[in-house]
């Protein structure tokens, strides 16, 4: 019988930096009529490997649960809309690049918010799998997972809204063994305006300890809610004790901390 050895290099992405050793900023962009241009810098900080990335665009639908779906693209739409450049990276060690991402023809959009991503997608070097052993009785299978990271490009026209506040919070279904809270963001009502980004950090505190913490969470236009689960240290302790009745427990949803940054969504192909 033959032997497989197995042998996985997994990269798993996330918001403020990759742990192959990408780092990412702004994470969220904002174009409009006075600022049309933004850039978009990447650094590798690994003192060892190149790294190599493709540049690209989706069309990522906002999901009530905060999830994505993504849509098909209307390239020609895009091609007009958004421009950007380079389309491929190589980063050597310590290396730095910067993209360029400019929005054109305003004149042909509809007043509001219009949003599509970038997406940051892995190169992997594709290397032929090696032989253990020469007999062909053992043989190894090398995979490699290619990771994605997509920011939000927001392009802007006219005045919108982008106000949100807290509507209810919940306590998640599993809440004894896994203690979460469901906290719902939504869109503040103006029929006056067309639906824009909302965004901003949600915290949850008890007196003046914050117990929990979400940076940047936003309502994409189209959406008029979105859910978001948090961790709440010490909440299930809290809520269980006996003065429970006594304690007060406040959710905010307020301006975003750091500015240009936003949650983002993270693939693993």
């Amino acid at each position: 019988m033959k032997k497989a050895l197995l042998s996985v290099m997994f990269c798993i992405a996330a918001a403020a930096q990759l742990n192959c050793g990408i780092m990412i900023f702004p994470k969220y962009v904002l174009l409009d009529g006075e600022n049309k241009t933004a850039k978009v810098h990447l650094v590798n900080s690994d003192e060892v490997n190149l790294l190599r990335y493709r540049i690209g665009l989706k069309n990522l639908r906002q999901n009530h649960d905060g999830g994505f779906t993504e849509e098909k693209l209307n390239k020609d739409i895009l091609e007009h809309l958004i421009k950007y450049s380079p389309r491929k990276v190589s980063l050597g060690p310590k290396g730095q690049q910067t993209i360029k991402v400019t929005a054109r023809r305003f004149d042909t959009l509809s007043e509001g918010d219009s949003v599509i991503y970038l997406t940051i997608a892995g190169m992997p070097d594709v290397q032929p799998a090696k032989a253990v052993e020469s007999n062909g009785e053992t043989f190894n299978i090398s995979l490699t997972a290619i990771h994605e990271i997509a920011l939000p490009v927001v392009v802007r026209k006219g005045r919108v809204n982008d106000k949100g506040f807290i509507s209810s919070v919940k306590k998640t279904a599993d809440f004894d063994k896994d203690p979460a809270l469901v906290i719902r963001l939504e869109r503040a009502e103006n029929k006056e305006l067309k639906n824009g980004v909302v965004r901003g950090d949600i915290s949850v505190w008890h007196e003046d300890k914050m117990l929990g913490f979400i940076k940047n969470k936003y309502i994409l236009p189209g959406n008029d809610y979105v859910d978001t689960v948090i961790k709440a240290e010490g909440i299930k302790e809290l809520l269980e004790a006996k003065n429970a009745k006594n304690a007060t427990l406040k959710v905010l949803f307020t301006a975003p901390y750091e500015s240009g940054a936003a949650d983002v969504k993270n693939i693993i192909d």
